[in-house]
């Protein structure tokens, strides 16, 4: 990736809403939450688990970091292709926990993920993931283009999200907060196993705002 990337905008970046939110991956599992988990009457509590398509990307700019390699971009469950096209996003088993009827005011939700996905570690060169997909997608979307990774392996994607349905101006919305993480072992071309681990926090207020994006490599 060349270095003549447009300059990332002015924005405060704990206030950053990019393009490609982490929720973005996953839209598939997050917005049929309140069907798959909906309850009957008087506040009745089910339990659903699903597999469903899901993925979470990492990095060190949309937040920022002190000492962090401002070039790892750790994305989980997926690749840079795979978010493009929105396609062969890794199955994981969702759990939800609901109280209520989303979408009624006062209604909860719960949602774990504790699965084995795809890691695959890229040299964003600068760019933060957003930044990276706006600037890669039209060549692979268009011209079949590929991104090559520093390396790929697997590893554990752990999820908790806590959310409940309020009364907004314009009807019940759904606010909460999930962090995630993911730790495993990359591999690169030359063989050398890298310790990778991420995390992210994300709140929804109603629209979703990454508030920590973090991508470590343990044992370089």
């Amino acid at each position: 990736m060349s270095a003549d990337h447009p300059a990332r905008p002015d924005v405060p970046p704990q206030r950053r809403r990019p393009p490609w939110t982490a929720v973005s991956v996953a839209a598939a599992a997050v917005v049929g939450l309140a069907a798959v988990g909906a309850a009957p009457a008087q506040a009745r509590t089910d339990v659903e688990r699903v597999q469903v398509p899901f993925g979470r990307f990492y990095d060190n700019l949309v937040t920022g970091g002190d000492g962090l390699d401002t070039d790892l971009l750790l994305f989980a469950g997926v690749t840079v292709e795979d978010v493009c096209r929105f396609s062969d996003i890794d199955e994981v088993a969702l759990r939800t926990r609901t109280t209520g009827t989303p979408p009624e005011p006062g209604a909860t939700q719960d949602v774990a993920v504790d699965d084995q996905v795809r890691l695959t570690l890229y040299d964003g060169d600068g760019l933060s993931v957003p930044e990276l997909l706006d600037s890669v997608c039209p060549g692979v979307l268009f011209a079949g283009e590929s991104v090559e990774p520093l390396a790929s392996g697997e590893g554990l994607l752990r999820l908790r999200e806590s959310a409940t349905w309020v009364a907004g101006d314009d009807g019940p919305v759904r606010v909460g907060r999930e962090t995630n993480s993911a730790t495993g072992t990359v591999v690169t071309g030359s063989g050398e196993r890298l310790v990778v681990r991420a995390r992210s926090t994300v709140t929804f207020e109603p629209e979703p705002v990454v508030q920590e994006t973090v991508v470590e490599v343990l044992n370089r």
